[in-house]
């Protein structure tokens, strides 16, 4: 089959990944995924989605059966500093910030061990 034309896909994007930079192509293997799209239930699933942002951000994943699938990526940037917003959007700690929080107070008592020998303040944590 002969392409006359080519026609792009208004309002798809790509982005690249680490795994994706240093992929070699060629003139006859160029063709990195083929996607198809159920019209219908790809507009009945945006139009679904209760959120003001204009954008679905999806992140193409392989299972461990080695197809690949989807996954709608709903991370968010934290707001505030000390605590990580988790993917369900409350603001519990996450497993990533334990343990940061666990590191900063390890460092802080190596640090306060170090200079006890020399004061007998209380310890800042």
């Amino acid at each position: 089959m002969a392409y006359d034309k080519k026609e792009f896909c208004k309002g798809l994007y790509f982005s690249e990944t680490d795994l994706t930079k240093n992929i070699e192509t060629n003139e006859k293997q160029f063709i990195f995924f083929k996607v198809s799209i159920r019209k219908k239930e790809l507009i009945e699933y945006l139009e679904s989605q209760n959120n003001d942002d204009d954008w679905t951000n999806v992140d193409i994943k392989r299972s461990r059966s080695g197809k690949f699938y989807g996954e709608v990526n709903t991370y968010k940037p934290r707001e505030d500093n000390s605590i990580d917003q988790n993917r369900s959007g409350d603001n519990t700690l996450t497993s990533s910030s334990k343990y940061l929080k666990d590191f900063e107070q390890k460092k802080k008592r190596e640090q306060w061990e170090k200079s006890k020998e020399s004061q007998f303040d209380e310890p800042p944590f």
